[in-house]
């Protein structure tokens, strides 16, 4: 079976029938559908940070609230919390505990992912807030949403959700320069958000990404 691609559909040649048919590509419809270690991913990155209460000058637990020893570590939820490099590293959330009923956060975290040879990029988005009506104890609440789905090109970004084409010419003009590309868009995407790199190594196997070297930019990205 032969296939081509059109604007986020697949144009395969069905040798059953003898035609030319088309299909959506494939993708991660709704959260039932992401895989658990994607899930878990995404919620070890938003639970990991730490909470910098300016007030008092110590550090929480972003999960559970409570108060992390010398080596940032929860001994109320057993976990280990990202190290800060300093204050105003973004896994470090600056609110004071007091306060935390008011406390609102939106963070977008970016996951690769390859099907049938052709590169999707999925945008997740956490709402987080420390509010619950139901009950007095304050703990961290996460709403996990899939905000957007891109079939990666070499021309640009075409919207799955939408079946949208952002070109990177169409990058190029808003940030008025001459030549614009996947880690141009990428980096402008990305900023001040948490990207999956555990799965890179997949891109050194698709015609887009085969003679660069994307996988090799783990570390910088992680």
């Amino acid at each position: 079976m032969h296939q081509h691609m059109l604007f986020g559909r697949q144009l395969m040649f069905d040798e059953l029938t003898n035609d030319i048919v088309e299909e959506p590509i494939r993708y991660w419809k709704t959260m039932d559908d992401v895989p658990e270690y994607i899930k878990s991913f995404i919620l070890d990155t938003v639970s990991t940070r730490v909470i910098y209460d300016s007030s008092t000058k110590q550090y929480h637990c972003s999960k559970c609230l409570k108060l992390l020893d010398e080596h940032y570590y929860c001994n109320n939820c057993s976990k280990q919390c990202r190290k800060t490099i300093s204050n105003n590293s973004k896994y470090v959330i600056h609110t004071k505990i007091k306060d935390i009923k008011d406390y609102e956060e939106n963070n977008k975290l970016f996951v690769f992912d390859i099907v049938d040879g052709q590169v999707l990029i999925y945008v997740f988005s956490v709402d987080s807030n420390y509010y619950n009506h139901m009950i007095y104890i304050t703990y961290q609440i996460n709403k996990i949403s899939i905000e957007e789905v891109y079939h990666v090109t070499k021309d640009g970004l075409t919207s799955l959700l939408t079946n949208r084409l952002a070109s990177f010419d169409e990058y190029s003009k808003m940030d008025e320069t001459e030549n614009y590309d996947l880690l141009d868009v990428f980096e402008f995407l990305i900023e001040n958000s948490y990207l999956y790199t555990d799965n890179l190594h997949m891109l050194q196997y698709t015609s887009l990404y085969k003679y660069t070297s994307i996988w090799e930019l783990k570390d910088y990205f992680e």
